[in-house]
């Protein structure tokens, strides 16, 4: 996704993915592809529940979007290794005051992650959330309020 920087104002990252920051053999980010649902909903979802599905119950229609879809969604999305080689020495490129909301409850990615991640952009700042976690993402979007844009970061920090 490109952002032009002339059209944006600041720029605001919830639980960003997709830089490697230890070495080759130390892993990052969890391993969601080897986990099952349940495991999964644990790991990415502040309340484990909203990530169980009852299949039963479930319309028919809506059946084949969760078990094993969902898994190979994952992975088409984000990638086998959910980083991109690249991406961390493109950060610097970002020029426009950059705020990254970092869930303290996430067990996907860790707090020292996401302090690499801020790093990588040059003025960024990093606000913690206890709450955030990233999954699903268009639900954790909708719950940014204008209160994690604090008078402590007004875009110039």
């Amino acid at each position: 996704m490109k952002i032009r920087a002339r059209a944006s104002r600041i720029l605001v990252l919830a639980n960003p993915v997709g830089i490697k920051v230890s070495d080759r053999e130390t892993r990052d980010i969890a391993d969601i592809f080897a986990l099952t649902e349940e495991q999964f909903a644990a790991l990415a979802y502040f309340d484990p529940a909203a990530g169980k599905h009852d299949y039963k119950t479930m319309p028919q229609a809506e059946v084949p979007r969760g078990g094993a879809q969902s898994r190979s969604d994952r992975a088409l999305r984000l990638g086998a290794y959910m980083h991109d080689p690249k991406l961390k020495a493109r950060l610097h490129r970002i020029r426009v005051p950059t705020l990254l909301l970092w869930g303290t409850a996430d067990r996907i990615l860790s707090q020292p992650y996401g302090q690499a991640y801020c790093a990588a952009i040059p003025g960024a700042a990093l606000a913690a959330d206890r709450a955030r976690r990233p999954f699903p993402p268009s639900r954790a979007a909708r719950r940014i309020r204008p209160a994690h844009l604090s008078p402590s970061w007004n875009g110039t920090d």
